[in-house]
């Protein structure tokens, strides 16, 4: 999804949701299973996220 950037993102779910929903799903699975495998490991808390259209790509925190 990042790839696409966010307008390229909202002008494909306009024209092509079906591929979106699938985009959605797979991107949610990927999440999950890092989820699931951070909790094997014994993980208290899995914290997971991305910047909305890299507008703090290179933080410095």
């Amino acid at each position: 999804m990042e790839s696409m950037g966010f307008e390229g993102f909202l002008y494909r779910y306009m024209d092509d949701r079906d591929f979106v929903k699938r985009l959605v799903w797979k991107r949610t699975e990927w999440f999950a299973e890092i989820a699931r495998y951070g909790a094997e490991l014994g993980a208290d808390f899995i914290l997971v996220g991305d910047d909305v259209a890299f507008k703090h790509l290179y933080s410095t925190c």
